[in-house]
């Protein structure tokens, strides 16, 4: 669901084409119209695995709150936390501790070296997960 989500909002590389001495990369998303705000969320739609699509809001809970932006520090370091809640019934923590180490963690690390990231939750904490960075 994250890929879907990513790839319809931030984008996906749907090729690379070599012109001259650049690489050209080729940018498929929404319009930008269609991603400006979080209203455009309530429009998504998530291909299960059967092929079926589905409103976004049939296989999630969105809950819009505001906070005060805060700088965590966690052994000194500045960490940003990621939580989210698992609905048992439809995933597990550990499934999406995996999708995540095997897919959006290399990547994520390629792009930001400089940046650790721990995972936590999962194993212990099945109905939840969090990402550390």
């Amino acid at each position: 669901m994250a890929a879907q989500l990513r790839a319809a909002l931030l984008g996906e590389i749907a090729d690379t084409q070599r012109i001259g001495d650049w690489d050209v990369e080729i940018l498929i998303r929404q319009a930008e119209t269609d991603r400006a705000s979080l209203d455009d969320l309530t429009d998504q739609t998530i291909r299960l695995g059967n092929g079926e699509r589905v409103p976004l809001e049939v296989v999630t809970t969105m809950n819009e709150r505001r906070d005060w932006a805060r700088i965590t520090h966690i052994d000194g370091r500045r960490t940003a936390i990621v939580e989210a809640n698992v609905d048992a019934r439809l995933s597990s923590g550990q499934a999406i501790v995996d999708d995540l180490r095997s897919g959006w963690l290399t990547d994520f690390r390629d792009r930001h070296p400089a940046v650790d990231v721990v995972l936590a939750g999962g194993v212990r904490e099945p109905a939840s997960l969090a990402v550390v960075c």
